[in-house]
């Protein structure tokens, strides 16, 4: 049973869960549960992309979507808070489904077919829209851990949804600042961004009709890559068919010179908008994908304050040199 306490130093819920101490240290890649002919190691499968007249958790799939055999969160959870003197807690209801990426044994993203990270797209979408129809949950979190570094603990290539009935802290005073940006200028926050990311050019590594990929002028990790729709949208689910093509050719790409310069180790995630409404006129999703090199010291953990060892327009230009040989 999972648990959110509340740490009022930082209005902030922290998670307890004693279940995810049980997931496997490292993988024996001759006995991967997550490729195909081995369904029958994963919990019964809850969505998938697969042949025709294919039976649920059988051989004939190139997508699985699975509960979490060892979830951070469970439906099975109330979600009341409990009567304490002193502190604040809930129980720890929420969501935690796997996408298993391919049905092949994949390491790496990059490994992919640009189609194949498209039809990853396609799911998550999916996922989404499927969650949304649950009342409880206020905010779905999207995201690729690889490599043991960046906190994967399988090798096989694969993503993770977590859907909470909260909003984080940071995604509060993200969605706070975007909407005051909104009230006083009449204009959205990353929109105007793109105006001045194209007019300064010095941090764009690729920009299209689709979407302006580029460190941010703030990024506070190394090697740090926003992918920025250029059209305006809130929800990710809204993405179009041409926007997937260009988002799933360049997650390859970026992601290949990632595994090339730096080893595997990487994480990706989506910022889509919380599930609340009156908010699809200054929210604005965005995608973000990080090489995992560097730990983190005292400093950063005692402050939350990040060093970022290379400036922005550096990585940009290390980045976009390295596409131009391609």
């Amino acid at each position: 049973m999972s648990e959110f306490r509340k740490n009022p130093l930082k209005n902030e819920w922290v998670i307890f869960s004693e279940e995810r101490s049980k997931r496997p240290k490292k993988e024996k890649v001759t006995e991967c549960r997550f490729c195909e002919g081995m369904e029958i190691y994963t919990p019964p499968e809850i969505f998938s992309i697969s042949s025709k007249n294919r039976e649920p958790d059988t051989p004939g799939w190139i997508i699985r979507v699975v509960p979490n055999k060892f979830p951070v969160l469970s439906p099975g959870d109330n979600n009341f808070i409990k009567n304490e003197i002193f502190y604040e807690n809930l129980d720890g209801y929420g969501i935690h489904e796997v996408v298993i990426n391919s049905n092949r044994h994949v390491k790496f993203i990059s490994q992919l077919e640009e189609a194949e990270i498209k039809l990853i797209l396609d799911v998550f979408i999916e996922r989404i829209s499927e969650i949304k129809k649950n009342k409880k949950i206020k905010y779905i979190s999207i995201f690729l851990n690889q490599g043991e570094k960046a906190g994967a603990t399988i090798e096989h290539s694969h993503s993770q949804i977590i859907a909470l009935p909260l909003l984080p802290e940071l995604v509060k005073k993200e969605s706070n600042f975007l909407k005051k940006y909104y009230r006083d200028k009449k204009t959205c926050y990353i929109c105007d961004l793109i105006n001045v990311e194209v007019k300064d050019k010095v941090r764009i590594i690729y920009k299209d009709d689709f979407f302006l990929i580029t460190p941010l002028f703030y990024s506070g990790y190394f090697f740090e890559v926003d992918f920025i729709p250029v059209r305006h949208m809130g929800n990710f689910e809204d993405i179009n068919s041409m926007e997937k093509e260009v988002l799933a050719k360049y997650i390859k790409k970026i992601s290949n010179f990632f595994l090339e310069k730096f080893g595997g180790n990487m994480n990706m995630f989506i910022k889509t908008q919380p599930i609340c409404k009156n908010n699809k006129d200054y929210y604005h999703w965005t995608l973000k994908i990080l090489p995992r090199i560097n730990n983190f010291g005292g400093f950063e953990l005692s402050t939350q304050m990040n060093i970022n060892t290379l400036f922005p327009e550096k990585t940009a230009g290390v980045i976009k040199e390295y596409l131009n040989r391609l």
